[in-house]
């Protein structure tokens, strides 16, 4: 029908997971986002881990990470210096202004419809700001648009996009841990533009030297025997996807500590982008193993933690189309102004929403506000349930029932735009390219029509008269065929 897969994966983790049809075993995620049940009670779901703590750790859950962050560190691998610096300025232009109308407009919206704009605000405008590489790619193939300059300047400022989205998910996740200070917001900031200076640096100049010379060295080395056609992998390129592998971990573990492990396998998924090989070997051995650990991510990472019952409501619903207008699909159309003509196809792709925006609305829900004091948690347990009950356990268990960087009724309302938005995109957008096409396309007369005649005349040309030294003979002289001419006109 035309629409994103993100969409379906989601729903059938809504409707198969603990929240609706309870089907999926080993099923750990504690209480639900929105209440519920603990762990272990009845009717809580299939535990792995019955009773084990308030929020414990889903196999499932854990398998979607993983596959996110493999897909973070292919997106790296896709990153073309040169042309960064062909439509660099353009591409940042839309990337930097895609990142902060969101982000902005995202912490107003929400504030305006009643919840706070710390850390409520701050943490749904971190969600919405994120464009998916994945839908944008596969609308351009689609439109054989990638390989354009309107394609690559989409493309680039996807990129850089989710680059300065990484870093404002380190500053969530940092302030989130109490490091609400001018120098807490500041040093993920700097450690983050340091790290990925660094990382830059190495992967431009260093890495596509070293790991080629690296490899190199176990060209010597017999590999396992196969049988001659048989399918499988030289030991160079085992060598190869073994380096990748390894420095994802590295660099993962390295950018866990500046706030986001996803940045540390974005950097390192782009240390190999020069190198030879790097790109067919991770396809051809990781695509489809990532491929489904994508849909266990919407399934289970996004699908198991949607509260439905909270969903499912008209205050969630109409607050959520609120937010999708005007910070979730405006903020990103206007993004395009640096572009000239084609600003409205550029806003309009970096309007999708994939798998990025989602992890950082989980994230938020799922990470307690540490830095908030007992009574703001009471203020606003009292607020969300209006009994003084509740207001006395908020004031003597925090430990009990922690306050998230996100409410679940406003993330409730985030999904709702996040999937407004995922669900349109694809839409609006191959409506926006086919109009481009025919304008530039048209008959001679119209709007792009002269262009694309002239176009035309010119592959026309260059097709008719490339094929003439073929066709003399070795020793020069007359074309063959009796000297007659094969020009068009045959003179």
């Amino acid at each position: 029908v035309g629409m994103s897969p993100v969409v379906g994966e989601i729903l059938v983790g809504m409707l198969l997971g603990p929240a609706l049809a309870d089907f999926v075993p080993l099923v750990s995620l504690g209480a639900p986002p929105g209440g519920g049940a603990p762990a272990g009670a009845a009717g809580a779901g299939r535990r792995l881990l019955a009773g084990g703590g308030a929020v414990e750790t889903s196999l499932w859950v854990y398998l979607g990470q993983v596959g996110v962050t493999l897909l973070i560190a292919e997106s790296g691998m896709h990153m073309d210096f040169g042309t960064i610096r062909r439509v660099g300025l353009g591409a940042l232009g839309v990337a930097v202004l895609g990142t902060l109308l969101p982000l902005g407009l995202g912490i107003a919206m929400v504030s305006a419809l009643g919840w706070p704009a710390y850390p409520d605000g701050l943490a749904a405008g971190c969600a919405l700001a994120p464009t998916s590489i994945g839908i944008a790619l596969k609308l351009l193939s689609e439109q054989r648009q990638l390989h354009t300059g309107l394609g690559q300047t989409i493309v680039t400022a996807a990129f850089v996009d989710d680059v300065f989205s990484l870093v404002s998910l380190a500053i969530l996740l940092d302030l989130a841990a109490g490091g609400l200070t001018a120098w807490g917001i500041a040093q993920p900031v700097v450690f983050s533009v340091l790290f990925i200076g660094v990382g830059t640096a190495l992967a431009y100049f260093v890495f596509p030297r070293a790991v080629p010379w690296l490899t190199s060295v176990f060209k010597v080395l017999p590999g396992p025997p196969k049988a001659a056609g048989a399918p499988g992998l030289d030991i160079r390129d085992e060598v190869l996807l073994l380096l990748m592998l390894a420095l994802i971990c590295v660099y993962s573990y390295i950018a866990s500590f500046i706030g986001s492990h996803l940045l540390g396998a974005f950097m390192a998924g782009m240390s190999f982008c020069l190198v030879p090989r790097a790109m067919p070997v991770w396809q051809r051995q990781m695509k489809r193993l990532n491929t489904w650990l994508i849909r266990l991510f919407f399934a289970c990472t996004v699908g198991f933690s949607i509260p439905i019952d909270q969903m499912m409501s008209w205050p969630s619903f109409w607050k959520g189309m609120v937010i999708a207008l005007v910070a979730t699909c405006l903020g990103k159309v206007v993004s395009g102004v640096f572009v000239g003509r084609h600003r409205w196809v550029v806003g309009m792709a970096m309007m999708g929403r994939g798998e990025f925006a989602y992890l950082v609305a989980q994230t938020a829900v799922a990470t307690p506000n540490l830095g908030a004091s007992a009574g703001a948690a009471a203020r606003r347990a009292l607020l969300a349930s209006g009994g003084a009950e509740t207001a006395a356990a908020g004031r003597g268990g925090a430990a009990a029932s922690f306050e998230p960087m996100l409410s679940p009724d406003a993330y409730t309302s985030v999904v709702w735009a996040l999937l407004t938005a995922t669900v349109l995109t694809p839409f609006l957008f191959k409506f926006l390219l086919g109009r481009m096409a025919r304008l530039e396309q048209g008959a001679p007369g119209e709007p792009g029509g002269d262009e694309a005649l002239v176009k035309k005349w010119k592959i026309r040309i260059a097709h008719d008269l490339s094929p003439l030294p073929a066709e003399s003979p070795a020793g020069g002289g007359e074309p063959a065929g009796g000297g007659a001419s094969r020009s068009p006109r045959g003179s």
